[in-house]
């Protein structure tokens, strides 16, 4: 899908107007592949190689809704238009996969943009090494290779592994 989606845009000559990224899993796996538009979030699901062309002449060209390829709530029988109103996503406080759908994997700068390791280089240029020690052992945190995580007041205790 992708690849068709680069080659459709060349094809056009929209690279200079269009920004295509390429993301990992927004977590609703079972409507996968998806397309979203932004800055509108308009969500398509199910895309195949052969729905890219109408994607790009109706939705990006024309701002028109492919009604086809929206997600349908299974309870309500409603479309669902935009990807914040999906009720997958609406009980969720998403707070460390959130931006996994802005980030290119393979471009540090997204990940720098929507504010990624802020919280490092506040830590780097505002405490002294002793007082970070402090703030870890305070906080009953203790990582296993980037991953683990400890929580000595609770029961059920959790490890986090971390992707590429």
């Amino acid at each position: 899908v992708a690849e068709h989606i680069f080659k459709e845009i060349k094809k056009r000559n929209l690279t200079k107007t269009v920004e295509i990224k390429t993301t990992g899993c927004h977590g609703f796996c079972e409507i996968e592949p998806v397309v979203v538009i932004y800055p509108e979030r308009i969500l398509y699901q199910h895309v195949c190689p052969e729905d890219i062309s109408e994607i790009i002449s109706k939705s990006i060209v024309k701002k028109n809704i492919i009604d086809r390829l929206l997600y349908t709530d299974p309870i309500s029988g409603k479309k669902i238009v935009y990807e914040h109103e999906l009720p997958f996503y609406n009980k969720q406080d998403r707070l460390l996969l959130d931006n996994n759908r802005l980030i290119k994997p393979e471009k540090i700068e997204d990940y720098f943009a929507v504010g990624g390791y802020s919280a490092l280089s506040k830590v780097l240029s505002n405490l002294k090494p002793e007082e970070i020690i402090d703030k870890i052992k305070k906080s009953g945190l203790r990582g296993r290779g980037g991953g683990g995580y400890f929580y000595p007041n609770r029961k059920d205790n959790l490890t986090v592994a971390s992707q590429r």
